[in-house]
């Protein structure tokens, strides 16, 4: 299946790991996976909880991306489910550590991101060719499971936060299921205020199995991006993309942009 510029309605963003580089080949892990693990370590090291203290970036890594949903709490949870903290101190108080956990990740993570926050090579110019060229101002927006701050952050500094209107930036707080729930991606595309018809030929961009699936319910077209995940693990997926692609400078070809 080709696509066919003409016929693009709109396009709609996943944010992290799609547009925005987490650096996940780095020796320090991912931009979430060094401030979810300092948090976890920090509190371990507050509260003398040993599986805290000494837990990995892989441990940390493995339980997000295992996790039933696709929630800084979801993957938290899993994570200290897996590393048998539930036996020890029982669903509620677990829930609590969660979110205290959660908290102190949230602002080490906006530091993290106001200093190594950067796109994808050619993601900005994509972007930004969809409006210019394809005319499609107004047309795009965002879907996204974490959290508006973060978002208007990476936004403002790769400059693309005048390429989206502030309703159409749907984030966790304008949802209550997040993926693999079709709700982010249908709330996004409600915001752009096209006819149901254009759903067929709305784009969304993702990475992750869970977010292609939660498009896909949605009645979107999917490209899938080969940041976390190869080709044939994306291809798969009981729930597989449209398409898929390595990269934005091979989007803009596909997209007939310049």
């Amino acid at each position: 299946m080709e696509i066919i510029p003409e016929e693009v309605a709109a396009v709609v963003f996943d944010v992290d790991d799609t547009l925005l580089d987490n650096k996940r080949k780095s020796a320090e892990g991912s931009l979430h996976d060094r401030s979810q693990v300092e948090a976890v370590r920090t509190i371990g090291r507050r509260r003398e909880i040993d599986e805290l203290i000494y837990m990995t970036k892989e441990e940390s890594y493995d339980a997000f991306l295992s996790a039933p949903e696709h929630t800084l709490q979801s993957g938290i949870l899993n994570m200290f489910t897996r590393a048998g903290l539930l036996d020890k101190m029982g669903l509620e108080e677990l829930k609590g550590l969660v979110e205290i956990v959660a908290d102190l990740k949230d602002t080490l993570h906006e530091l993290i991101l106001f200093e190594d926050g950067e796109a994808f090579d050619g993601a900005v110019d994509f972007v930004r060719g969809l409006s210019g060229q394809l005319g499609l101002v107004d047309k795009m927006a965002i879907a996204s499971t974490s959290n508006r701050r973060d978002v208007d952050i990476f936004l403002g500094k790769v400059g693309l936060k005048d390429q989206f209107h502030n309703l159409s930036i749907i984030t966790i707080e304008n949802v209550e299921r997040p993926k693999p729930d079709p709700e982010v991606f249908d709330k996004a595309f409600l915001s752009l205020g096209l006819p149901e018809s254009d759903r067929a030929y709305t784009y969304a961009l993702e990475d992750d199995p869970k977010g292609i699936r939660a498009a896909k319910e949605a009645g979107l077209r999917v490209i899938g991006m080969t940041t976390r995940f190869d080709r044939e693990h994306l291809a798969s997926q009981p729930v597989a993309p449209d398409f898929i692609a390595d990269s934005f400078p091979e989007l803009s070809k596909r997209f007939g942009l310049k």
